[in-house]
């Protein structure tokens, strides 16, 4: 019997995971977590669960430094490089003994300081997924996601899989415009679930001095709402008039601070180039979800003096009426590429290399179908291994 590691990292991870044990396989599985609420979840459902403590750091923990300095902890501004290393040097001493017996490690993104520890130890054993941002279908990968996934080291895998035809792609493409319709899925997270994070947060800081002080410094750097654009007037612009359509991302996204050398101001600043070359005007769109209000006042004043219009159209209006894109390397650049608009990708994404051949095998060919993260259905964890491994 294959013995299989989900690594659960957060609630939202829970209830996805969850539906692997709705599904028959011949498989073991088992939770890995950090979290003690993930903990209490699976003792309550019968789950089975191992949890790391981060409350054993090696006396040599300030050499991992380098290791943690992308993680997601830090690079949202929620740890401390100090208290990243003592967390963890904590779960690397007890990966080795702990988690041997598993043959699969499942591992969502790899960012967070718990997968870090797993894939140094284990790297050959795991498996890696994320959303795809595409309807009912996830992103699956042996060596990572995004920028660090095989795909984009070698996109031109893609061109070994079977065609597909541009009437069932185009037939997709009026579904997914359907989708894209409604509320994103994303924002669909209970109250229940932002209680489990909090009281999470809380027993998991508290329950040492370095985390006491770790919490003071999180609290200072989290903004508990989105900015309020209201305040700024943005206009919905005309739509009728040529223009260049340039997206911006969340500040303190890790696609963008790990996977890119450009932030949002210099995206801007080569968007003006091109829409200048072009002869084009230049739409500039916050994402909803920023939180770093200094930041949008600072694009704000740029908007009176570079001659670019911030706007608050919809964003597949903007999508489906624009002449060209630029993107930094959020998903909105492959949105525009199933559109078939030139898009000009400047940080690190898979789809940089993709042309339209390339973009139909990876919706229907490369992605896994028939798993939508944001359901309840369960999830066949055979058929998620046998298609990564290439049975």
């Amino acid at each position: 019997m294959r013995n299989i590691a989900l690594v659960c990292d957060c609630i939202e991870r829970f209830w996805f995971f969850k539906r692997f044990y709705s599904s028959q396989s011949d498989c073991s599985l088992t939770m890995i977590t950090n979290d003690l609420v993930i903990r209490f979840l699976c003792a309550w459902n019968k789950i089975p669960c191992i949890q790391l403590s981060q409350n054993s750091p090696m006396p040599e923990y300030a050499q991992y430094a380098e290791r943690v300095a992308n993680s997601s902890e830090i690079t949202v501004g929620g740890y401390q490089q100090d208290f990243a290393c003592k967390v963890y040097s904590s779960y690397l001493s007890q990966v080795p003994a702990k988690l041997a017996h598993f043959d699969t490690f499942l591992i969502w993104n790899g960012q967070q300081l718990l997968d870090k520890s797993i894939i140094d130890v284990f790297p050959q054993k795991c498996v890696y997924m994320e959303l795809s941002n595409l309807p009912n279908k996830i992103f699956v990968d042996k060596r990572g996601v995004n920028a660090m996934s095989s795909l984009f080291f070698h996109p031109e895998v893609l061109d070994q899989e079977e065609a597909v035809a541009d009437e069932f792609h185009q037939q997709w493409v009026g579904e997914y415009e359907q989708y894209k319709l409604a509320p994103p899925p994303q924002s669909k997270v209970s109250k229940f679930q932002l209680y489990c994070r909090a009281i999470n947060m809380l027993v998991t800081s508290c329950s040492s001095m370095a985390g006491i002080q770790n919490l003071r410094y999180r609290m200072k750097k989290i903004t508990p709402e989105p900015v309020d654009f209201s305040q700024f007037n943005l206009k919905n612009a005309d739509l009728s008039k040529a223009f260049i359509f340039c997206p911006l991302q969340v500040s303190s996204d890790t696609q963008l601070l790990i996977h890119s050398d450009f932030n949002n101001q210099e995206i801007i600043r080569e968007a003006i180039n091109i829409a200048k070359e072009k002869g084009l005007a230049l739409y500039v769109k916050f994402h909803p979800a920023e939180r770093n209000l200094a930041e949008v006042k600072e694009i704000v004043d740029m908007s009176r003096t570079q001659g670019f219009t911030l706007v608050a159209n919809n964003t597949n209006d903007l999508l489906r009426q624009c002449h060209q894109v630029v993107v930094n390397n959020s998903t909105v650049g492959l949105e525009s590429m199933i559109y078939g608009k030139p898009t000009h990708v400047f940080g690190r994404a898979l789809y940089k290399s993709f042309d339209n051949e390339r973009l139909k095998k990876y919706i229907h060919r490369y992605l896994i179908s028939g798993i939508d993260y944001f359901a309840d259905h369960p999830v066949d964890v055979v058929s998620i291994l046998n298609k990564v491994e290439g049975e």
